[in-house]
């Protein structure tokens, strides 16, 4: 047999220290950027997040007030207030609205 007819693969000799250790600091300085590259991507999202926390803190604290009950101190919202006031105006509407007609049809029947 030939040895120059066969399909074996072909090996490299091993590199030089030097060639080694350059490789193997390059693959960990890859390595190092994209876990650095990874954390801030995280630390980012944590900082947005605590963020729109901070603004959502700020916005409930600018609409509370606190009214005290007696001895209870409660911490009320405004906008739950504005909403009770909505609906007892309307309620008073309706209320109104039902007399009137009532009063109405009461006097047209006379």
């Amino acid at each position: 047999m030939d040895s120059s007819n066969t399909n074996l693969p072909v090996l490299s000799l091993p590199k030089a220290d030097s060639e080694l250790d350059a490789a193997a600091i390059k693959i960990q300085k890859v390595y190092k950027s994209y876990q650095t590259r990874k954390n801030l991507a995280d630390c980012a999202i944590i900082v947005e997040e605590l963020w729109w926390r901070a603004l959502e803190f700020a916005a409930l604290k600018r609409a509370s007030a606190s009214f005290v009950d007696g001895e209870k101190s409660k911490q009320v919202r405004v906008s739950e207030f504005d909403a009770a006031a909505t609906k007892n105006q309307k309620d008073y509407k309706g209320y109104r609205t039902r007399r009137t007609l009532k009063n109405g049809r009461k006097l047209k029947k006379k």
